[in-house]
């Protein structure tokens, strides 16, 4: 047995590996999941009710491990964040472990784990889905006081990381604030207020006649729903605006390849959900076909937008990616609806999907079956499109950028400010556990 110097004495801590302190046992996916509580139902704990306390289901199987927040630890196993320690009460789910500790003080040995998060997450197993390193982890040596100075630690860090969760909240709110900010841009944008400045003395072509133009130049028959919707009953709309739906002014609705992808292949690049869900297209993580992919209807070109039609959370389906600026070509996943507008601005669309109005039309269309969130083109094309002339397209789609670009260097900062944080705790961490 190794032992441990420890700050502010003089004694000697013995270590213990983690393996022998604790039960485990992995989480699992229920038989049954429901989105309304009910009586027998225990909370489903899935990597979101986790991490942002929001639980979106509920089980009556109790073959997964079941937690207790009074008692357990939960470890994210597998995922960008695998290493994460918590706790919760509910069914374990399949990406998180569940620790039962034995003959030491719970919440010692969580502030204990959370001390090494990024030594964990930094070097997980797997090299395409991170998972938690079991070498790594089981092998953890534990420094074991006695157990009046576990609890001693355990008082001292709770104050201080009192003080820090006080600040993560600022950040929190801040982020809250920046969101509601954009949201209230898109909101202003597609309502016609934002360019309400821009439209005073000017002669603005009628959207019917932009209509018409698309209905003469679309290809294929709209996809538009054959039950129509009562325009006049929808909130009005700027002098010279209309109401179309999303099937009637776009060409093309198309699913991505369901070939499979990997990193070690040397065709064609493939763009998955991982790659939009940011609203903007990131190649920095890219899986490629076994082949070269030469099938249009598998491939993107710029003016493109990648929408999210199928994923087990639900705050992703509908995320969306404009494509511009790509060299070359690339594919796009199964997961994954391609469209193609015809003769309006891609981006003022994709601010029309990123909006609460878009948001909120694509969840109140979504169907969920077996914890699998899905969308499919019928349900897209029946969203109702607020159209205005071309022109004010592209001013709004300007004035949006020019926001954003100061919402964009405003992150900036509350992101700088919250790796700051998260530094301040692992070194008052680190300094508890490794006796500096």
């Amino acid at each position: 047995m190794q032992t441990l110097s420890v700050n502010n004495t003089n004694e000697k801590w013995p270590t213990v590996k983690l393996i022998e302190l604790v039960d485990y046992k992995k989480g699992k996916k229920p038989a049954d999941l429901i989105e309304t509580p009910k009586s027998n139902y225990l909370p489903y704990i899935d990597i979101e009710a986790f991490e942002k306390g929001i639980i979106n289901r509920y089980t009556s199987d109790k073959s997964a491990p079941v937690s207790n927040d009074n008692n357990d630890i939960l470890v994210v196993w597998d995922g960008a964040r695998a290493g994460l320690v918590g706790k919760a009460t509910g069914v374990v789910g399949s990406t998180l472990m569940k620790l039962t500790p034995k003959d030491v003080n719970r919440d010692y040995l969580l502030l204990y784990l959370l001390s090494k998060y990024e030594d964990i997450n930094k070097n997980p197993r797997g090299t395409g889905i991170p998972h938690v390193n079991p070498d790594i982890f089981w092998d953890l040596d534990v420094p074991t006081p006695s157990t009046e100075e576990q609890s001693k630690i355990v008082f001292r860090l709770k104050s201080l990381m009192q003080d820090i969760k006080q600040g993560k909240s600022k950040i929190a709110k801040a982020k809250a604030n920046l969101t509601n900010f954009r949201q209230a841009i898109l909101t202003s944008a597609i309502t016609g207020k934002l360019t309400e400045d821009w439209r005073k003395g000017k002669n603005v072509e009628p959207s019917t006649i932009l209509f018409e133009k698309i209905k003469n130049q679309r290809k294929i028959k709209s996809k538009a729903p054959k039950s129509k919707l009562d325009f006049n009953s929808l909130p009005p709309l700027p002098e010279k605006w209309i109401y179309v739906y999303f099937g009637d002014i776009v060409s093309d609705f198309k699913y991505g390849t369901s070939e499979k992808s990997d990193y070690s292949y040397e065709g064609t690049p493939v763009l998955r959900i991982p790659n939009v869900i940011s609203q903007k297209i990131n190649t920095s993580d890219l899986k490629y076909l076994s082949k070269k992919e030469t099938r249009g209807e598998y491939l993107v070109k710029n003016g493109d937008i990648l929408i999210v039609r199928s994923n087990g959370s639900r705050d992703l389906v509908g995320k969306n990616a404009l494509i511009s600026e790509l060299d070359g070509d690339y594919a796009y996943a199964s997961y994954l609806i391609r469209i193609r507008p015809v003769l309006v601005a891609p981006g003022y669309l994709s601010i029309l999907l990123n909006s609460d109005l878009g948001r909120r039309q694509l969840f109140s269309n979504a169907k969920s079956a077996a914890g699998i969130n899905n969308i499919n083109t019928q349900e897209l094309a029946s969203i109702v499109v607020p159209l205005p002339s071309i022109d004010e397209q592209n001013e709004i789609i300007t004035k949006v950028n020019e926001y954003f670009e100061v919402a964009d260097k405003t992150g900036l900062q509350i992101d700088k400010a919250e790796k700051q944080i998260t530094k301040l705790t692992q070194a008052v961490l680190a300094k508890t556990f490794q006796g500096n």
